[in-house]
């Protein structure tokens, strides 16, 4: 009798624990987001910048700071992290301003300043949304770094593999550039270009040193710039990483900057929720690895050895799969994204000297 009732009361106690776990995915999967973006506070623009309301593909407005370079000096395009707002980087934009460099300084979705909610597909859309920006005041990709912080890596490692030119676009694994959700079957491997007739169809791609500075990114429209009208993009397949060779230097972004870079948010994610199926779960992966042997441009990697966000073995791991010119700086005890930027600048222009 004592053996039965052990039994029933074992049974009774193993129900409630996979009916717990059960309802447990359930709220995960569907407030996963919560999760992963934390857009929280307010910003001032900082002084010398001005603002610009985008239009992006799916029809959400976001907003951008922007400051025009000094003659013969680039653009950084930065993509902060999934904390915050890009205010709380303004230490680190002014720090890029005061060396003469101009910025374009993104929020995401859902983050202040900008409509819509954070999604792996929004941000590449709002992503697409600058680059065609900066393709319609005729800013070369030789003009232009790409500075990705974090998570914002996961989005500068897909921009910096896909966008060939400004009239080109390659399709990604899971067609980030085509403005819908797509699942993550990855059976398909084939690689389209297409060369889609736009507005401009021969790229405006300048030569380095003929940016404007007198009328640089500024634009005295005050309703939000419509980017979808350029119609750049019209992807149909899915693509691996080492298809297409473009070595013209003009069809190069001029460096690629990754701080605190991660090989995918799923192998993040499970070290995080050792106890969750991660892998079935997980919306918005970011699987920069799938993308990383694509890049063209120039890579540099910042990566701090005390990081326990994004452990720096992460982003060794990334850093082996790049194929294109790259340098990791592992930074002595320095946590995540906490990289100072006068270091930062200066290693910049140390890298685009050799």
């Amino acid at each position: 009798m004592a053996d039965f009732f052990f039994i029933r009361g074992f049974k009774s106690i193993l129900i409630i624990f996979f009916v717990t776990y059960a309802l447990l995915l359930i709220l995960i999967y569907f407030f996963q987001r919560s999760l992963q973006y934390f857009p929280s506070g307010s910003a001032t623009l900082p002084s010398g910048f001005e603002e610009v309301k985008l239009k992006t593909q799916d029809d959400v407005e976001i907003m951008v700071w922007q400051k025009i370079p000094k003659k013969y000096k680039k653009i950084i395009v930065y993509f902060h992290g999934n904390a915050g707002n890009i205010g709380d980087r303004s230490y680190r934009l002014e720090t890029f301003i005061e060396k003469g460099y101009g910025i374009v300084g993104i929020s995401y979705r859902g983050y202040f300043g900008s409509k819509g909610s954070p999604s792996q597909i929004g941000l590449i859309n709002d992503a697409k949304a600058v680059m065609l920006y900066l393709n319609s005041k005729n800013i070369a990709k030789q003009d232009i770094i790409l500075f990705g912080e974090s998570i914002g890596s996961g989005v500068v490692v897909q921009v910096a593999a896909n966008y060939i030119s400004s009239n080109i676009f390659k399709q990604s694994i899971n067609q980030v550039f085509s403005g819908k959700e797509e699942d993550n079957n990855l059976q398909s491997q084939k690689i389209n270009l297409v060369n889609n007739s736009s507005n401009n169809p021969q790229g405006n791609i300048n030569n380095s040193q003929q940016i404007d500075t007198s009328s640089g990114l500024s634009t005295n429209n005050s309703q939000p710039i419509n980017t979808t009208s350029h119609n750049i993009v019209n992807q149909i397949s899915r693509g691996n990483s080492t298809e297409v060779k473009n070595n013209n230097l003009s069809d190069q972004f001029y460096m690629v900057v990754l701080e605190s870079p991660f090989f995918n948010i799923e192998e993040i994610a499970q070290k995080n929720y050792p106890i969750l199926p991660v892998k079935l779960m997980l919306k918005d992966r970011y699987d920069s690895n799938l993308f990383a042997a694509n890049i063209k441009s120039p890579v540099l990697f910042f990566h701090g050895d005390k990081d326990r966000v994004v452990p720096i073995e992460s982003g060794r791991k990334l850093f082996s799969l790049v194929t294109s010119r790259k340098k990791f700086i592992e930074l002595q005890g320095s946590y995540h994204v906490d990289t100072n930027p006068d270091f930062l600048i200066e290693q910049i222009e140390l890298f685009s000297t050799k």
